[in-house]
Parts: structure tokens; sequence; C-alpha cells
């Protein structure tokens, strides 16, 4: 905790506010809006939460459109509410999503390949 205190200090005496924040989201896992929040407060006070706050969870909206299928717009939706950055909203999404279902490329691939041995066995 001091070592990130110090972190903090150099880098906004360094005028490095972007960095700084970064940091925090590195170190302490926070969203981009939690972390300014933790800079500001450090900033006033000199202090930081102790404690990370809790993963947010997902609004009943939100889960309804991961469920349909529209990942993009319940991605878009969970940042606007939430103030996650990309990578952490993307994620609950995905997450709320339960296991992909993707068939990839693989059934194609044996799908052509056995068309083209029956063509040449025709041939």
């Amino acid at each position: 905790m001091a070592d990130l205190k110090q972190q903090l200090a150099e880098l906004l005496s360094q005028g490095d506010r972007i960095g700084a924040i970064r940091a925090l989201r590195e170190q302490r896992g926070l969203g981009l809006a939690d972390a300014k929040s933790a800079l500001e407060r450090f900033e006033s006070m000199g202090d930081l939460p102790q404690e990370p706050p809790a993963p947010p969870t997902l609004p009943d909206d939100v889960r309804a459109l991961a469920a349909k299928g529209r990942v993009i717009e319940a991605i878009k939706l969970l940042r606007a509410q939430t103030g996650l950055g990309l990578a952490e909203a993307k994620a609950l999404v995905d997450q709320a999503r339960g296991p992909s279902k993707k068939s990839g490329c693989g059934a194609a691939l044996i799908f052509l390949t056995l068309g083209c041995a029956a063509w040449i066995a025709s041939s």
C-alpha cells in the first residue's frame, strides 16, 4: 500500500494524472470511474480506500441484452451505467452469457475436405 501511495505521489508531482489513474487501475483492479475517485480522494486526503470495491453486478437490462446475443449493446449500456472500462465490462457480459458456443471453422474445413474428396472420387 505504501508503495502505491509513493508511486501515486511521484506521478502526480510529475503532472502525470493519467499515469496515476492507470497505476490505480492496474494495481487495484479498479474501473476508470473508481480509479478516478480513488485518486481524487488521495489528492484531497492523502489516503486510499482500504478495500477495492466489490465487482458490480449486472443490471437486469444489461443481462437481458446479453441473453439475446446483443453483446455490444449490453457492454455499452453497462459502461454507461457503471463507468467500467471496456475490458472489465466485456468480461462481465461474457461471464453472464456463460460458455461460448462457437462452432469455429473446423467443421467447415472437414465438410470442405469431404466434399473435395467426393468430387475427386467421382471424376
